[in-house]
């Protein structure tokens, strides 16, 4: 849908690493979008590690917060603009943002 964007090249470029993040710059007339990847994991082993932070009770007060897509979109944008895990008041551990995936909510709720 982005003609001459390599996704799989914009997803490894992004690693975590040094500020400001790795992009690649999509434009055409009256449009330009950004793009910045993340080196997820794959479904079966965000579902495991889910299923872990689920049933691990030493693990859970890692995962503080699951929001929907606009408060985490905040969330994040306050942690990396004023580089701080505090936000609103509350420390920002790990931060899920629930997009409606069925399986990944029964992964994080049981």
């Amino acid at each position: 849908m982005l003609p001459g964007v390599d996704p799989d090249g914009v997803r490894r470029a992004g690693t975590g690493g040094p500020w400001p993040a790795a992009t690649t710059t999509f434009t055409r007339p009256g449009l330009s979008l950004t793009l910045s990847g993340n080196r997820g994991v794959t479904n079966p082993q965000f579902l495991a590690a889910a299923e872990a932070l689920r049933t691990d009770s030493t693990a859970g007060p890692l995962l503080t917060h699951v929001m929907a897509l606009e408060p985490g979109v905040h969330h994040l944008n306050r942690i990396i603009g004023d580089r701080t895990r505090t936000v609103d008041g509350e420390l920002v551990v790990r931060l899920v943002i629930d997009l409606g995936n069925t399986r990944v909510r029964r992964g994080l709720d049981g």
